[in-house]
């Protein structure tokens, strides 16, 4: 009986720990997603110091938080994400605007896939 309250009080901590780390990657994902918009948008008309700032502060913000993601997210979503990161802050440098928004866009959704893939749901499960 003893082992059965054990169970039940770490699977508590977990779901407990899980839950928290979703919201805190909830807030992160959507304050990357924003900076990548306002890049893709400063992109189009042609501003690239502040698409390049906004790439920087996603970037400072992924790495920021890198080793809480590598303990709960997998770590080959985690090497697309960066090399995504890596690819859109060199298409952004070089000012190639058709590859820099395409990386971008490919960048966004694989951060938005990243949480939404961590997230406790049927789909998930099943």
């Amino acid at each position: 009986m003893k082992a059965l309250w054990i169970a039940i009080a770490v699977t508590v901590v977990l779901l407990i720990t899980w839950r928290v780390f979703i919201d805190y990657a909830d807030v992160d994902v959507d304050k990357m997603a924003t900076d990548i918009d306002i890049a893709v948008t400063s992109i189009e008309t042609n501003d690239w110091k502040q698409a390049q700032d906004a790439i920087a502060r996603v970037s400072a913000k992924w790495y920021g938080r890198r080793l809480v993601y590598s303990l709960f997210f997998d770590s080959v979503s985690i090497n697309d994400v960066e090399s995504a990161l890596v690819r859109a802050e060199a298409y952004c440098r070089s000012r190639e605007s058709a590859s820099a928004i395409a990386e971008l866009a490919a960048l966004r959704h694989l951060l938005l896939f990243l949480y939404e893939n961590e997230l406790i749901t049927i789909e998930n499960i099943l």
